[in-house]
């Protein structure tokens, strides 16, 4: 005789077997929301450097742009006292008078007050730029006004060390080594370095030239150690490599400026202060040179800017290659350092609005009157 089938011992395994398969079925689970974690962090990353690419993509068109334009108005413009007068049709001065526009006939002073000006001055002056989607802001400044690294003699570029986070004995240091180093003998100043020095410590002997870029910094005795902790946005800021002739306090910038280099106001003009002979070279010369440097701010989505700095010397003996460029750098910089410099041009507070960067036109009195896109696409008829 058979005997009966336990039921309650049949429906024990699906129990069992439901007990094992949660587990499983939860760590499926868990991996699948890792990996849409993964793939969402993955995309988000992927829209990220795709918007970053249009916006560096953008400002790189924007800064070019504004560049392209700044040059053809300064090889056009007429060189006047302070600055580049930009309207084609102002007179040309010159030794005996005023010339009109075409070169071809002489104008009485009367003749030539009829005609407005469109000067902009080359001691930092700022004026925007307009593009059918953005609005960059262009400094301009004469070269005279910057001081050359090369001329390491100069007192002021040990202020501008000490500005930059230099102690002064450091400071001090610095600037003999450099002098040293560029300068055309092996005669070693006191607490200098010349070739035997650098041969001692197993660096490159001094190339007793004048620096060619910011570069060569690294190669000059005891400059190597302090480079990583200087300010050297703020050492290209205030210095160039170019040796322009000479040293215009005029243009060298904004009060900020002048007296980070150690001229005031009230003195900067009479020769008093301890820089008198620096002071003195060009006072009577204020006309613009044949180089200049370009301040160039190009707004951000993010509300910050892309800056870029480069430096044009005309070269107006040779038709193929009427200008040189040297680009100095590019950085990204907050909209502090554009107000500040616009406040410098015009010494009036800025309206933080006209920084924005779906600014348009306007005659914000903040900014100079007359904006460099009224004239960059006039054709020049100077001869």
């Amino acid at each position: 005789m058979q005997r009966p089938k336990d039921k309650s011992h049949n429906h024990a395994h699906p129990a069992q077997d439901a007990g094992f398969v949660l587990p499983y079925v939860l760590v499926v689970i868990a991996i699948l929301a890792i990996a849409a974690t993964i793939a969402a962090q993955r995309l988000q990353s992927a829209n990220r450097a795709i918007l970053d690419m249009q916006e560096r993509s953008r400002s790189e068109r924007v800064l070019r742009s504004a560049e392209a334009a700044t040059t053809f108005s300064v090889l056009t413009g007429n060189p006047v006292k302070g600055g580049y007068d930009l309207s084609p049709q102002s007179p040309i001065v010159w030794d005996y008078g005023f010339m009109a526009a075409d070169g071809k006939s002489v104008m009485t002073a009367d003749e030539a007050a009829k005609f407005e000006p469109n000067i902009w001055p080359v001691n930092g002056g700022v004026r925007k730029y307009e593009t059918s989607d953005s609005t960059a802001f262009i400094g301009l400044q004469d070269l005279t006004g910057v001081l050359s690294i090369n001329n390491a003699g100069s007192p002021l570029l040990l202020n501008i060390l000490k500005a930059a986070g230099v102690s002064n004995s450091e400071a001090r240091k610095l600037v003999v080594n450099l002098q040293d180093f560029i300068d055309s003998d092996n005669e070693r100043r006191p607490n200098g370095a010349e070739a035997v020095d650098y041969k001692f410590k197993n660096m490159l002997s001094p190339t007793n030239s004048p620096l060619r870029s910011y570069g060569e910094l690294a190669f000059v005795m005891d400059w190597a150690q302090v480079l990583p902790r200087l300010d050297i946005t703020f050492l290209k800021d205030m210095t160039t490599i170019e040796t322009p002739e000479g040293f215009r306090i005029s243009f060298a910038g904004g009060t900020e400026e002048k007296s980070i280099l150690g001229f005031e106001d009230n003195n900067a003009e009479t020769g008093t202060s301890e820089f008198d002979i620096v002071t003195r070279l060009g006072l009577n010369r204020t006309e613009p040179s044949s180089r200049v440097r370009l301040k160039i701010w190009a707004p951000r989505s993010d509300g910050r800017y892309d800056k870029r700095v480069v430096e044009l010397r005309q070269t107006v003996t040779s038709a193929e290659q009427p200008f040189y460029r040297r680009w100095v750098y590019d950085s990204t910089v907050l909209d502090i350092d554009v107000e500040k410099n616009i406040r410098a041009s015009t010494g009036r507070d800025v309206d933080k609005t006209i920084l924005r960067p779906q600014v348009t036109r306007s005659n914000n009195p903040a900014l100079i009157r007359n904006e460099l896109e009224d004239v960059v696409h006039a054709t020049s008829v100077r001869p």
